[in-house]
């Protein structure tokens, strides 16, 4: 899963994606400072959490084989909802991570409607994997390598695990 280059956007429909590839359950969580969180889940195409639905895949499919290997690339392009797939991805089993160390805002943000009707985006919580690791900051690969070793790497690793 090459996620070099991925500057973030929307994570939900990301995690909609590669849904299948991550397995139903809880992927990742969004903490608070009040210590408050909500789960990520997969299941059946769609994505939620406590508060609903965010996002579900108009046609769902179902990998040859379950709980594949998977190598994920990282640079420091990597942001935002891209990192909150890298985080998806962490604790998974079957699952390393290659590359450089991701950009540093594995972060969400909550829109606010002001007095005066503008609306501020404001940072107010950060990701944290399936095993409640919390980020807010750079997520780095379990191999760091530079650039030209990255996708090397990971090919030499997945071609041993088959």
């Amino acid at each position: 899963v090459d996620l070099r280059g991925n500057f973030g956007g929307n994570m939900w429909p990301m995690l909609v994606a590669i849904g299948p590839i991550l397995g139903e359950g809880t992927l990742g969580y969004s903490f608070y400072p009040d210590s408050s969180f909500y789960t990520w889940n997969y299941k059946d195409g769609k994505v939620y959490d406590e508060n609903g639905i965010w996002g579900k895949s108009t046609k769902t499919f179902r990998l040859k084989s379950d709980n594949p290997y998977v190598a994920i690339l990282t640079d420091n392009v990597t942001a935002s909802s891209g990192e909150a797939v890298v985080i998806a991805f962490k604790g998974r089993d079957k699952t390393k991570s290659f590359g450089i160390p991701t950009f540093g805002v594995s972060t969400s943000n909550r829109s606010h409607t002001l007095s005066d009707g503008s609306r501020i985006n404001l940072t107010e919580c950060v990701f944290s994997d399936r095993n409640k690791t919390k980020y807010g900051s750079s997520v780095y690969p379990d191999v760091e390598c530079d650039e030209k070793e990255t996708l090397v790497n990971a090919i030499n690793w997945i071609s041993t695990k088959h």
